[in-house]
């Protein structure tokens, strides 16, 4: 269905901002995970002692915000799959109507779904599949 492209192309636009947040993240996390590191080796002995407190709460600070950047991956992911059925669902529906258009103007009683994983194939019988299309707009 010629929506489907655009349908295709709105999903993709939102995942790479989803995966773009996320590489951004990301890479704070790791820039400031090195940063820390890189002052830890710099301090002798009695200095990492003298400032536990403070290494500490950057630790605790870099765990918190690994948490939120797995939690904001599985928002993402949710948030794309529920976009997903919200503009889906209207194609389908067209799909299932166009189906019952062209099925009833054939006379058809029935209409098997032959699509790969359907169970069903058909032996004998016309295949409206071309109609279909053409009144989708394919």
């Amino acid at each position: 269905m010629p929506e489907m492209k655009t349908v295709q192309a709105e999903l993709k636009k939102l995942e790479e901002s989803y995966t773009s947040d996320l590489q951004s993240s990301m890479k704070e996390l790791q820039a400031k995970a090195k940063t820390y590191e890189t002052e830890a080796q710099s301090l002798s002995q009695k200095e990492l002692e003298q400032r536990s407190e403070e290494f500490r709460k950057k630790a605790v600070e870099l765990q918190t915000m690994e948490k939120n950047i797995q939690q904001a991956r599985q928002t993402a992911a949710q948030e794309l799959q529920k976009k997903q059925q919200e503009m889906l669902n209207p194609l389908m529906e067209k799909a299932q109507k166009t189906i019952q258009k062209v099925a009833r103007g054939k006379g058809f009683k029935y209409v098997l779904d032959s699509s790969p994983g359907g169970g069903v194939i058909m032996a004998d019988g016309t295949d409206i599949l071309p109609e279909v299309k053409k009144e989708l707009g394919f």
